[in-house]
């Protein structure tokens, strides 16, 4: 166990031991992350068709797609965590833990998703806040049983007098997965693929790498608890 430092997030650190952990359990994050884009790749796959009743079946899909995307998102960031702290959970562990959270998964989501839009309505520097301030939210309802509310509180509560080192994180991992997308736009371009083809990969490939971000989070997370609650024994494994 490494326990994690108090002060400055070591970015570097991080990413390296997110990295690892995938590598160490890529049969259980990979299916998982593909699972949450699942649905869209079918809802976009049915839109391509020429056939009205194909593209109406698609639109339909909508709330199906949501739902879906949020519960093996879920699981994804319960499984992430849960083998970053040692634990062996399988998939039915995973499932039945997020299908009993989902509802509050779900409505975070929601709200969350609604903060940030308002907040871009304002001149965007309140949806950069509510971001900022709120992001944790999720990991607050999976590992701490919060509800929806409270999970929000929670997070506020973490991130405070953390502003800036959560900004910053927020803003290398959307360096980052900015280098990934314009490097797949930039080849597929020069392979001559399609739009709609390309967003479709796009979402795979970024779905791909979603557990070596959410790694990277729980460990910020982790970093944030330390820092508030002070137990020094809750860390990310050492790898």
């Amino acid at each position: 166990m490494t326990v994690y430092p108090k002060g400055n997030i070591p970015f570097g650190e991080y990413f390296g031991r997110a990295f690892a952990l995938y590598g160490e359990n890529f049969s259980l994050f990979f299916p998982l992350s593909m699972a949450s884009v699942g649905m869209t790749v079918i809802k976009a796959l049915l839109s391509f068709s020429h056939d009205h009743r194909f593209v109406l079946l698609a639109a339909m899909l909508g709330p199906v797609e949501v739902c879906s995307y949020v519960y093996f998102l879920a699981a994804l960031i319960f499984s992430v965590g849960s083998r970053a702290d040692g634990s062996s959970v399988g998939f039915s562990d995973i499932f039945l833990l997020v299908w009993q959270r989902f509802w509050r998964c779900l409505g975070g989501y929601l709200l969350f998703g609604l903060s940030l839009l308002a907040g871009i309505f304002l001149l965007v520097l309140p949806g950069i806040y509510c971001l900022t301030v709120f992001y944790f939210f999720i990991f607050a309802i999976l590992f701490e049983d919060k509800s929806v509310l409270a999970a929000f509180k929670r997070s506020d509560e973490l991130v405070k007098g953390s502003f800036i080192k959560v900004l910053s994180a927020h803003a290398v991992v959307m360096f980052l997965f900015g280098v990934l997308i314009t490097f797949l736009f930039v080849g597929a371009r020069l392979m001559g693929w399609d739009r709609n083809v390309l967003l479709v990969v796009a979402d795979i490939i970024a779905a791909a790498a979603m557990p070596v971000f959410l790694g990277f989070y729980y460990a910020v997370f982790l970093h944030l608890k330390n820092e508030k609650d002070g137990v020094l024994g809750i860390s990310l494994r050492a790898v």
